[in-house]
């Protein structure tokens, strides 16, 4: 596969002015032009948050790694790792015929930094297509090994938005081939510049008040890395907000029982989106059928 289809969204966070103090929000930054071929969306209509119809093909089972900018040691085990492993669980327990494989602890070294791939001004940019091209090297010494596209997740600074709004808490982009077909392969980008909740607790410290800058509240790791394995199966449109997915019925109150996953902004202080709810699968389980 030569040439490829790109999809990238963001997630992003936000402080708002509310009556009685500060209410702490995120939002969903502008996304550059994409290159899908965007379905129209109608109320209720679930497969409208993906580029394509449903997928009729064999199980589709991207392997993924750490890059080297994860916090810890290269086998080691950390307290973001063991995040950010739980949070593809929830879209594999669907049981379709998407689901993610990780590579465990170990880490993958790549040359490209994070934004020079991310970033790419269009599908055709050779940085990007230097990554979706690339197969890594898993372990070519084990009997019956084969070569295969393995995706990346970064530790990185992501830039602030280019409307001049917050840094993105996450992205994903995806590659997908010209030709037709789903996701085989994604890089995602955690930002490193916000403070981040990793235990397996759900007991998130409420946010401090008077934060706008966001240096003192803390942003659950694994709701956010949920949210971005949501992206990268494909996933293009939210719940609410910009490029909304206009589902009816959808919870994108963050602080109400049944928060959904893929809504377009996750506060701090919150573990809600770490479960996935009404709409969240039944929007997965439209795209693809069960294994």
């Amino acid at each position: 596969m030569s040439i490829h289809l790109r999809q990238r969204t963001t997630l992003a966070a936000l402080a708002m002015l509310a009556a009685g103090g500060v209410t702490l929000l995120g939002s969903l930054l502008p996304s550059p032009a994409a290159a899908h071929r965007a379905r129209p969306a109608f109320p209720d209509d679930p497969t409208a948050a993906y580029s394509v119809d449903t997928y009729e093909g064999a199980n589709l089972t991207p392997r993924w790694y750490f890059h080297d900018s994860i916090p810890g040691g290269a086998t080691t085990d950390s307290s973001y790792k063991q995040a950010i492993l739980r949070s593809d669980a929830p879209w594999n327990a669907l049981a379709r015929t998407f689901s993610f494989r990780n590579g465990g602890l170990r880490e993958l070294p790549h040359d490209q930094p994070y934004v020079d791939i991310a970033y790419a001004t269009n599908t055709g940019d050779p940085r990007y297509r230097r990554y979706c091209d690339t197969v890594e090297h898993d372990n070519p010494d084990t009997p019956g090994w084969d070569p295969e596209p393995v995706s990346l997740i970064y530790w990185t600074d992501i830039p602030v938005g280019r409307d001049g709004s917050s840094a993105p808490l996450g992205e994903a982009t995806t590659c997908v081939p010209l030709e037709g077909g789903r996701p085989y392969k994604f890089i995602m980008g955690l930002n490193s510049t916000y403070t981040w909740y990793r235990k397996a607790s759900p007991n998130v410290p409420a946010p401090v008040q008077n934060d706008p800058s966001f240096a003192l509240s803390k942003f659950d790791l694994q709701s956010v890395a949920t949210h971005e394995f949501g992206h990268a199966t494909g996933w293009v449109r939210h719940f609410s907000g910009k490029n909304k997915l206009p589902t009816e019925g959808a919870k994108c109150n963050a602080r109400e029982k049944g928060f959904e996953t893929m809504c377009a902004f996750i506060p701090p202080g919150t573990a809600n989106a770490r479960t996935l709810h009404k709409h969240d699968k039944e929007t997965f389980n439209n795209a693809y059928p069960p294994r």
